[in-house]
């Protein structure tokens, strides 16, 4: 016989339907300075202690500077637009762009992160009520004010303890609330809760564990002040001579003149027979200020801020403080998590209005990226783009802070000495002749070559053959930077093509299909064939000033496309199976094998995952393309010389490389027997042995020798 299935509640979470009151609120809390709404004023006045400013402002600031976003989550393009537009976000995946034209009222979000988080954070709760503007046919968020807590006069909930409405105090609501007070119901309500229990919607402060400390602290403050006042100077006291009895009347001289002692450039007392002395304090008093600092600790620790306080404490560590950072940057995570989850509420109001209550909402979405990969990946990039030399203290703050070991003192790369070398003459001239002023070297991503700020500087044999690292740089750089640009509008032609595809494969029931999804690369190849073309007559050019320094007259080839655009093609190819691989994977995993859901659905969900999967991939393949183009170029130069007479000695460099792995650290400087085993050793721009794979940056060098025997102005050359 089948159980009864209950469908209904039988207790209360708040055990009544009325405004939340001082009886259920004792239930929770027993210090009646803490009583909601008593509590408002506490809080209001220990925010302003300087420890516990700090601890707001830890909390505070962090999520302001979050990355906020919104997360289409499978949702229509339409309702995206709306909730990104109402509340002033970009969308997750789609770059940093601001709102869209659509926007016209809304959210500052910042501003409202900061205000809500703060509020939140001091006393429990931070409500705000929101209205929309319908003008355009669409609900959109034309407002979002602010109901602060010293206004709220009353929470109500429902019997099943969800928040039900919330009343302001009479006269602070201006006509909407009359002399009763605005009642605002929680449809309208916005209703961030810190630490909710029960029915109990005002939340717990951040600041509850901290005010037995602020209270006798502020007992503690107002006795070491008293102490400073009466004690701090001495105590003026008129002694009698020895053997001098005074008169009463002279007893009472003696006490108007030490009552009328002051601090002064010409004060001084005159007071026969009596000797004036100040006195300080005989014996030992009790010390305040180690208690002080004590409670200072104890209000910091309690909001996981105590690396806040390291530097007061006499047992600080680096390492502990490494731990402490950690615990915190959890805490924010989890509170920035929370406001995100309750802002999503915004999205999902604004989706029921719009599209109903069926559709998909977005929501919104934070990233806090606080990690040691973070500070690992910043300092890489401030360093690479100069705004950081690499010198002895960076290099030991960065060992110290990511836990890395000490160098070894055997293994430790010598000092190299700063070098520069001649700038390429526009001119040729004779390999014997004059040598223009040296000016220094730049390398790659502009940087200047310094043994401090490079992985190694120049060596005298790369500045005798006039090797310009920012050239051969910029014309790898300046290649893939196009190519990327144009790349995000050739990514979603082939997002259009596979979402139909798994809509169909889905709807036809045939899953074995999602493991046969293709794209058309068609567009892909001719933008990076265009980009390989460009890139392979610029290391071609820099091929050409290199032995131009060195006397050697050598034309710039003209190179055959045929390969180029073939080895553009296959790239193109291999890097939409891999994206077509993706998005049937994904694809699978939405769908799973207990359910049937909509094509539609699932390729939404596809949509999302490929919007969102990281751009460190791509722009490895196209890079190491670009870099195979760059040497393609050069390398069409060195046969060049080669065919016209010269007789070149060709080095292995692996100067532009900014990681250097072990293999390439030991060929760097190799000597080739000729030219075909340079370009076996570098066949697509890198060396073939490297670690880092398309990543590497190696390069060809030549030293140019012989006198031409016949002049080659124009030649096509086969790309290699």
């Amino acid at each position: 016989m089948p159980v009864k299935t209950p469908t209904s509640a039988l207790g209360t979470l708040g055990g009544y339907s009325g405004p939340w009151s001082s009886m259920v609120a004792e239930l929770l809390e027993h210090v009646p300075d803490l009583y909601w709404p008593t509590s408002v004023s506490t809080y209001g006045r220990m925010r302003h202690d300087p420890v516990l400013t700090s601890v707001l402002a830890a909390y505070v600031n962090p999520l302001t500077r979050a990355r906020w976003s919104i997360y289409p989550r499978g949702a229509s393009s339409d309702m995206v637009t709306i909730c990104a537009d109402s509340l002033g976000l970009p969308v997750l995946g789609r770059g940093d762009q601001g709102p869209g034209p659509m926007r016209r009222r809304g959210v500052q979000w910042r501003d409202h992160v900061r205000i809500a988080s703060s509020t939140m954070l001091t006393f429990g709760h931070a409500p705000f009520e929101y209205w929309y503007d319908v003008s355009s046919g669409k609900a959109l968020l034309a407002g979002l004010g602010e109901r602060l807590p010293a206004t709220i006069s009353g929470i109500d909930v429902t019997p099943a303890g969800d928040l039900q409405s919330a009343s302001q105090i009479p006269g602070m609501t201006g006509a909407a609330g009359g002399a009763m007070g605005a009642v605002i119901p929680a449809d309208r309500l916005l209703w961030y809760v810190r630490d909710r229990e029960g029915a109990a919607w005002q939340g717990q402060s951040l600041l509850r564990h901290a005010f037995g400390p602020w209270l006798l602290k502020q007992e503690g403050m107002r006795v070491q002040s008293t102490s400073l006042r009466r004690f701090g100077a001495g105590t003026p006291v008129m002694e009698p001579l020895p053997g001098y009895t005074p008169t009463a009347a002279q007893i009472q001289a003696a006490q108007r003149v030490a009552e009328s002692v002051r601090v002064g450039d010409s004060g001084g007392a005159t007071t026969p027979g009596f000797r004036l002395v100040i006195k300080g304090i005989e014996g030992t008093v009790p010390d305040s200020l180690p208690f002080l600092a004590f409670l200072d600790q104890q209000m910091a620790r309690g909001a996981l801020t105590s690396v806040l306080d390291l530097g007061n404490t006499g047992n600080g560590s680096r390492a502990l403080g490494s731990v402490f950072a950690d615990v915190m940057t959890m805490a924010l995570e989890s509170t920035a998590e929370q406001l995100a989850e309750t802002a999503s509420q915004l999205c999902v109001r604004l989706t029921d209005f719009n599209e109903g209550d069926s559709a998909n909402a977005p929501a919104v979405s934070v990233d806090m990226s606080s990690t040691r990969k973070a500070i690992a990946e910043a300092i890489g990039s401030l360093v690479q783009s100069g705004g950081l030399v690499m010198d002895g203290s960076l290099q030991a703050w960065v060992r110290d802070a990511l836990d890395l070991p000490e160098p070894d003192p055997v293994k430790a790369a010598p000092v190299v000495v700063p070098v520069s070398a001649p700038t390429p003459p526009t001119k040729a001239e004779p390999a014997d002749g004059p040598v223009t002023e040296p000016t220094p070297v730049t390398a790659a991503r502009g940087r200047p070559i310094a043994a401090a700020a490079d992985p190694r500087a120049l060596t005298e044999r790369e500045q005798a053959l006039g090797l310009d690292p920012a050239a051969v740089d910029l014309a790898h750089d300046a290649a893939l930077a196009a190519v990327l640009a144009a790349w995000p509008q050739v990514s979603v032609g082939q997002r259009d093509q596979l979402v139909e595809q798994i809509t169909a494969a889905v709807d036809g029931g045939d899953l074995p299909g999602l493991a046969s999804l293709t794209v058309d690369t068609t567009d892909a190849a001719e933008v990076l064939a265009v980009a390989m073309s460009e890139a392979a007559d610029a290391g071609a050019a820099t091929a050409v000033a290199e032995a131009a320094y060195q006397g050697a007259v050598i034309a710039a080839p003209v190179i055959a496309e045929a390969r180029l655009v073939a080895m553009a093609s296959a790239v193109a190819a291999v890097m939409g199976q891999a994206t077509a691989a993706a998005a049937g994977r994904e694809a699978l995993r939405l769908v799973g094998s207990t359910r049937t859901p909509s094509g539609a659905d699932v390729a939404a969900g596809v949509r999302v995952h490929l919007e969102e999967m990281t751009g460190t991939w791509p722009q490895d393949q196209l890079g190491g393309a670009i870099s195979d183009a760059v040497g393609g170029g050069r390398a069409a130069v060195f046969a060049a010389g080669v065919d016209s007479g010269y007789e070149p000695t060709f080095y292995a460099s692996e100067v532009l490389d900014r990681n250097t792995c072990t293999r390439c650290l030991a060929f760097d400087g190799h000597q080739f027997e000729d030219l075909d085993e340079a370009e076996a050793a570098y066949p697509s721009g890198g060396y073939t042995g490297c670690r880092g794979g398309l990543r590497c940056r190696g390069i060809i060098v030549a030293e140019w020798a012989g006198v031409p025997a016949v002049e080659v102005t124009e030649k096509r050359i086969e790309y290699a």
